[in-house]
């Protein structure tokens, strides 16, 4: 059958592309003359059989000029067979023509040919919009119910049709009149019908009539009764009967409505395992699966809203892709999948900040609002849906753009929905927002330029007027959306808390007392109404109390406290909460107050950044926390804590480069306590240290598997502190383990914040306290952004006169270092030879080795995190080993290193077994594994820095980028020195200072103890001056000696600084990294 089947269909196809001989031609009649046979085979017709032939008649119709009476008759005779069991197949022009018959004038017919007609029509506007046929609908089942008595065989089936019919118009028009009409018909079905095998069908039918009801109306004794009837209507259906899947299906919806309402997690959880048990009852390819697909995948995505599962959400997303796929062009439902199926990946977008989730949802959300059209009942909030995404867009690009396009699709989704409409609340708090958003976006812009005048002449510009009209339209569609909800709805504690929002935004910007008191009103009762808007609330009230009148401060910082304890609040909003306390208590003086609150913010940061996403998306995320740890350190010594101090730097700081080395901690005492446990252990993190290879057509449900490992991650490590003995299993170390890294000089922690400028002095015995009294956090900001914007411009034009401007801005602030930080730390240590350098936020981007006198009283080095430093010291010696030389004197696409060739041609004879890697043969993977068998290594080569994805910045090779994040993921065990001949490989990023994205800090954490970087680009005359001086110095003895690897470049810089003290740009990039 499928043989003769498929070739119909292909005539078909090429047919509606132009092709007339497909459906006229040469042996079109004998394939349909093979189809006919099947037809009128003795085991009856397949629904696909007769579709295909009516299909194909249908179209010799349509391609004949001359008579084609036949064919049409032949058709019509086909689709109407077919519109028994499935009218949507039926072209348009053939539904009409059927339906231009007698039977549908109820004057000259009777009630019986009224219902026969309805649940014809009935089956096609289940699937095409058809609002005059839907109303034909309503208008027959309301005849013939009054036309026969309750007692007549068909007025119970025709009753609950009428209900059904009723919530279908209801759900597509929203008249409130037809959702209580179809209440109240359902239920007279129950009560009046007879009992016999329908009543289960009817007993569902008002089950789902009280769902909906409750949807709209919030009303639990509805939803109450809804799983009543739903759950009797399961109970009298037998598993084999044809509408068991169905009944099932409703008892899911009303599962999950009184979940909604009440929020009982179990109410969820049966939800989905009843859906599932539908999609699971109907084998592939069977017609109403898809719809339970569908209904699975929204309740899916409902849990994961609420437990943040991600297996749910995947599947969520699958089921929903296939609801998608199996759907038809012309299905009213198509854009109801397409549209949930947006907003599904714009969830799991705002979990992972992947970008291809958030393109494919804008993608899914434009073919959603394509595919319903502007009297589609359904466009209203496949608008919404986009208009979230592309104000998700805006918020991730800052494209203005976007926002405008967002704010054209939720003004036309508030247009599109009647005022009474149930979900009209919905789309006016959408807009408004978004109009928020627009008025906030035409303010901010002068107050960014404003800021980054620092980098030229101050321009005099007065601060940007408010747009108290825009501010006024907010207020108003936020009250209209309060207005639209009325008590007792489901949603009103959120609409409670916008109204707050826009009035506190105009009493912000306006400064009138009227707006803030309302607004306080209005946040106080979005508190009392519980749920997820309790938080937000909560925060907008608190920031609106201290606004309006800071002597308000301990009210709101028992709000942001209630915040940061609320488990149902997202990570970053119980952060930013923490901030927001220990900012408002430290600026009354309150420091042990404020140090809670820090420290509550830092203890955070590991959740912002899950080890289950990329690593280019966690630093996203920590960017928008850089300085925060030099904030808490500032508060914790004015509290008369250095050792806390100390630990809240180390843990605010790093955090992905710890992540890394907790992942590599021993596991040898786990193992003994709890073998399984340190096992799944191990196995879950070795996993994580594999990223997903984006060139695998599968990537994606790797990195999907990824973001489920973390969470699993999470979950041994809890078990592992619940062992005895293991409560500080993985946690951040202590001051007394930090101080190991001091067993060979002092390390130096310079921190700037707003609230003071310290040194911290880490020794084996203590930790110290250096007052910068000379340092200001906002000087310190300022001359970083000028030093680095000057350094930029040099790495770009590589011109003398932009050479000439960098050094002198190296002069400047060099000399400043020197006065604010170098000489009080200096007097404080008094005589020491080695000093390890672990400045934080931009000071870390800044040559301090090179501040005035430091290179003449000390060798520097420099540790990411005193952490960093410990690890590494903790690591044995490896003695033994070989050199890997890698260099590119020519590279694609970059100028030649003509010095290159030289350079690798000194380290062969220096080092006779050396592996050399010259031009082609240096690939990214012969680099990498080379590496992983090296002790020693040497890369000469063009260096680059990504500022946008810091972690993709690196060395360039013969076929590509070794990166930051390539090296992440490997473990270097044997790697005792590398020396980066290259541009920038230790500059880290403005974006995440404190994170140390560089190639040095890579290599450092990865396992090579000594490493060799720069800061910016160095001339090759001097970059081979110093590279001979260090091999020099490191082989004197015969045999080569990294250890010494800080004091041979400290040597070899002082040659080349010798006479040129006025020409930093040529000598202070060089710098040592590790022990």
């Amino acid at each position: 059958m499928n043989g003769v089947l498929d070739a119909v269909r292909r005539r078909i196809a090429r047919y509606r592309r132009g092709d007339v001989d497909a459906v006229l031609g040469k042996g079109v009649l004998a394939d349909a003359g093979k189809l006919w046979r099947l037809a009128l085979s003795p085991q009856g017709a397949p629904f696909e059989v007769l579709h295909a032939l009516a299909e194909l008649h249908w179209c010799r119709c349509l391609a004949r000029a001359d008579d084609n009476t036949g064919e049409l008759w032949t058709a019509l005779r086909l689709y109407a067979v077919l519109a028994e069991v499935d009218p949507s197949v039926l072209p348009d022009e053939v539904f009409r023509l059927l339906r231009g018959g007698p039977v549908v004038d109820p004057s000259s017919t009777g009630p019986e040919q009224w219902g026969r007609w309805a649940i014809r029509l009935l089956k096609r506007v289940q699937v095409v919009d058809d609002p005059a046929a839907l109303d034909e609908v309503v208008e027959l089942y309301g005849g013939t119910v009054e036309a026969f008595p309750p007692e007549h065989r068909f007025w119970p089936g025709d009753m609950s049709n009428l209900s059904y019919a009723l919530r279908l118009r209801f759900d597509r028009r929203g008249d409130e009149a037809d959702l209580d009409r179809a209440v109240e018909v359902a239920r007279a079905a129950v009560r009046y019908g007879p009992l016999d095998d329908d009543l289960p069908n009817r007993v569902a039918n008002l089950g789902a009539a009280l769902t909906l009801r409750a949807r709209h109306h919030g009303d639990t004794i509805d939803v109450a009764e809804a799983v009543q009837f739903a759950t009797q209507s399961v109970r009298g259906t037998p598993r084999s009967h044809e509408f068991w899947a169905v009944h099932v299906s409703l008892l899911a919806g009303a599962l999950a409505q009184r979940y909604a309402l009440v929020g009982d997690p179990a109410d969820l959880d049966e939800a989905v395992g009843r859906a599932r048990m539908c999609v699971e009852a109907l084998p592939e390819g069977h017609r109403e699966r898809v719809t339970y697909q569908a209904n699975l995948g929204g309740l899916l995505e409902a849990r994961f809203r609420r437990t943040g599962r991600l297996a749910d959400l995947d599947e969520a997303i699958d089921l929903l892709t296939r609801a998608v796929g199996a759907t038809p062009p012309d299905s009213a439902t198509k854009g109801v999948h397409l549209s949930n199926l947006a907003t599904a990946l714009l969830a799991r977008h705002e979990h992972s900040d992947d970008p291809d989730d958030l393109d494919h949802a804008l993608a899914a959300g434009r073919d959603a609002t394509l595919a319903s059209a502007p009297g589609d009942p359904q466009r209203p909030l496949s608008l919404a849906n986009h208009g979230a995404a592309l104000r998700r867009l805006h918020e991730v690009t800052g494209d203005p753009a976007a926002l405008e396009e967002a704010v054209a699709a939720f003004r036309e989704a508030v247009d599109l929905c009647p005022e009474d409409h149930p979900r009209r609340a919905f789309h006016v708090a959408n807009l408004a927002g978004a109009l928020l958003d627009r008025h906030d976006e035409a303010v901010l812009p002068a107050a960014r330029r404003a800021t980054w005048s620092m980098f030229g002449p101050a321009a005099e510009e007065p601060p940007p007027e408010p747009d108290a009209a825009a501010l006024d339209e907010v207020v108003r569609w936020h009250r209209a959306a309060l207005a639209a909800s009325a008590p007792g709805h489901p949603h009103r504690g959120d609409h409670l808390n916008g109204l707050g929002v826009g009035l506190a935004a105009r009493f912000s910007a306006l400064r009138d007392p009227a707006d803030a008191d309302e607004a306080a009103g209005y946040f106080r009762q979005a508190i009392a109404s519980g749920g997820l808007p309790r938080a937000a609330a909560s925060a907008n009230l608190a920031s609106l109390l201290v606004d309006r009148d800071p002597a308000d401060w301990d009210e709101a910082i028992a709000l942001w406290r209630g915040v940061v304890e609320d488990p149902v609040a997202a990570p970053s909003a119980r952060a930013g909460a923490a901030v927001r306390w220990a900012e408002t208590a430290a600026g009354h003086g309150l420091w042990p107050l404020a140090l809670q609150g820090y420290t509550a913010a830092i203890g955070m940061l590991g959740a912002l950044a899950t080890r289950g996403v990329d690593r280019s998306v966690r630093e996203r995320r920590l960017a928008g926390w850089t300085g925060l740890a030099a904030e808490a350190a500032g508060c914790a010594l004015n509290a008369g804590e250095p050792d806390l101090a100390l630990e809240l730097l180390e843990q605010g700081r790093g955090v992905l480069w710890s992540q890394l080395l907790d992942v590599r901690a021993d596991l040898t005492a786990l193992h003994a306590a709890d073998p399984g446990l340190a096992d799944r252990l191990a196995e879950v993190e070795a996993a994580l240290e594999t990223g997903p290879d984006l060139a695998d057509p599968w990537w994606r449900r790797v990195a999907d598997q990824r973001l489920r490992l973390a969470q699993e991650r999470d979950e041994l490590v809890g078990r592992v502190r619940s062992l005895p003995g293991f409560a500080d299993f993985r946690r951040p170390m202590g001051a007394a383990e930090l101080r190991r890294a001091a067993v060979d000089g002092p390390v130096v922690v310079v921190t700037a914040s707003r609230w003071r400028c310290d040194a911290l002095v880490v020794t084996a015995d203590r930790t110290a306290v250096v007052p910068l009294a000379g340092l200001d956090d906002r000087e310190a900001f300022e001359r970083s952004l000028r030093y680095l914007v000057a350094l930029q411009h040099f790495e770009a034009t590589q011109d003398a006169t932009a050479r000439v401007t960098l050094n002198q801005h190296l002069l400047s602030t060099l000399d400043w270092l020197w006065r604010v930080v170098g000489t009080p730390v200096l007097a404080a240590l008094g005589p020491v030879e080695r000093v390890w350098w672990c400045p934080t936020g931009l000071l870390a981007l800044l040559p301090l080795h090179a501040a005035g006198e430091v290179p003449d009283r000390v060798v520097s080095s420099y540790t990411p995190t005193v952490r960093a430093l410990v690890e590494s010291r903790a690591r044995p010696t490896v003695h033994n080993g070989r050199m890997v030389a890698v260099g590119m004197a020519a590279t694609p696409g970059q100028r030649a290193l003509p010095q290159v060739a030289a350079e690798l041609d000194e380290l062969a004879r220096t080092f006779p077994d050396a592996l050399v890697l010259r031009d082609a043969e240096a690939t990214v993977d012969a680099v990498r594994a080379a590496l992983r068998t090296g002790t020693w290594a040497h890369l000469s080569c063009h260096g680059r820095q990504d500022l946008d994805t810091p972690s993709a910045s690196g060395v360039e090779l013969h076929d590509g980028r070794l990166t930051v994040e390539d090296l992440g993921g490997e473990r270097f065990e044997q790697g005792e020195f590398a020396f980066l001949s290259a541009c920038h490989t230790a500059r880290g990023t403005v974006a995440v200072p404190d994170e140390a994205v560089t190639l040095a800090s890579a290599l450092h954490y990865t396992g090579w103890r000594h490493v060799v970087g720069t800061l910016w680009s160095v001339g090759a005359t001097t970059a081979a001056e110093v590279s001979a001086e260090v091999y020099r110095e490191l082989t004197a003895t015969g045999a080569f000696d990294p250890a010494r690897a800080a004091v041979a470049l400290h040597h070899a810089v002082l040659r080349v600084r010798a006479g040129n003290e006025h020409l930093p740009i040529t000598w202070a990039p060089l710098v040592h990294s590790g022990t």
